[in-house]
Order: structure tokens, then C-alpha cells, then sequence
């Protein structure tokens, strides 16, 4: 290997070295951000597609719901979720999310549907819904600075104002819809959150 050849290799390795720390920083700090609440969702500045995962958790006949305090949907009633992992299924991501913020372990995870979801501008969300079952625990506040309160309620007699993920979410569980587009969720949610 020529003299040259050995300095572009070793530029280009550097280069690639700073990249992957960069990257690596990065992630780190939005982690540690978004587990204090303040960081809701991964660089909302940036133009990127993050995937979402929203459980509907059924015990006795109702559900679980919490009231958000950070934005989006600051003040509004949601299913508990949250940003899929690298690495993780589904599965591991809806027990994870719903375990972190509510103390709860649920069993029986279904996929109810994916949302290709705009509504929240800058960002661009893939909404992943599933169906969990309760399995123990009782409903707690874990992350008191992104939820004010967990309770079962009724799906017939939802709280408002209602977050409008977690109503896509139910939408398509209640009508057996697979999928969501934008124009189907401005149809179906044009001005509000409200669950109809």
C-alpha cells in the first residue's frame, strides 16, 4: 500500500470513527431527554420518520388511559406508548412502554393497526396500534413529568380532550381497519381530537 493510499485510508477511518460518535452522542442525549420527558419525540428539527407504538390494555371490559403533560398532546388523554428501540419487536416495545409508564405487565399482545400519521407537524410519525391484555399491577404514575394520571375507563365514555394518536388507534380497532393514511385520518378527525 503507497504512502497515499495508507493517508486516504486513514482519513477515511477517521471519518467514519467521528461519524459513529457522533451519531452515538446524539442518540445518547435524546435518550437521556426523552426519558425526562422533554424530548418527546427524536429530533423534531430533523426531517425523519419515527415509529410510534400506541396499546390499547383491556381489563374488565375498560381500558387504560393517562393524561399527558408533555407536548404533543400536552392536557389530552392517551393509551400509553411511545418510540419503538432499536433492536426491539413490537411486542418487546409495547410491554417495555407500557411497564415504564404505568408499573403494569401486560400479556396477550395483537397487532391492531398502522397509521401513516402527519397530524402533529413537524412530525412524521408510523403509528403502530397493538392489544394488550392486563396481566398484574395497578395503574401508577412512573414518569411523573410526561403523565399526570392512569385510570380505567370505559371505550364508550372516553375522557376529552382526547389525544389523536391514541384515537386513530381505536378508530381502527373498533372498525377492523388495518391502515390509515393521512387523508383517512383528516376525514375521520378533521378539526379535534375527539374520539367519535
Amino acid at each position: 500500500m503507497s504512502k497515499q493510499q495508507k493517508t486516504f485510508h486513514v482519513e477515511h477511518l477517521s471519518r467514519k470513527y467521528c461519524a459513529d460518535l457522533i451519531f452515538k452522542l446524539r442518540y445518547k442525549t435524546y435518550y437521556f431527554f426523552y426519558k425526562k420527558g422533554q424530548a418527546p419525540m427524536l429530533h423534531k428539527n430533523e426531517k425523519r420518520v419515527v415509529v410510534g407504538i400506541g396499546v390499547i390494555v383491556f381489563k374488565d371490559g375498560k381500558i387504560l388511559l393517562g393524561k399527558r403533560k408533555t407536548d404533543p398532546g400536552a392536557g389530552e388523554f392517551a393509551l400509553p406508548g411511545g418510540l419503538l428501540e432499536h433492536g426491539e419487536t413490537i411486542t418487546e416495545g409495547a410491554q417495555r412502554e407500557v411497564l415504564e409508564e404505568t408499573g403494569i405487565k401486560i400479556k396477550d399482545t395483537a397487532y391492531v393497526a398502522t397509521a401513516n400519521a402527519l397530524n402533529y407537524p413537524p412530525t412524521h410519525c408510523l403509528l403502530i396500534g397493538v392489544s394488550a391484555h392486563w396481566e398484574y399491577g395497578d395503574p401508577e404514575v412512573k414518569e411523573p413529568s410526561k403523565h399526570e394520571s392512569w385510570a380505567w375507563c370505559s371505550v364508550e365514555e372516553t375522557p376529552q380532550p382526547f389525544f389523536r394518536m391514541s384515537a386513530i388507534i381505536l378508530h381502527c380497532f373498533h372498525r377492523m381497519e388495518s391502515y390509515m393514511d393521512e387523508k383517512h385520518i383528516q376525514q375521520f378527525f378533521p378539526k379535534n381530537n375527539s374520539f367519535p
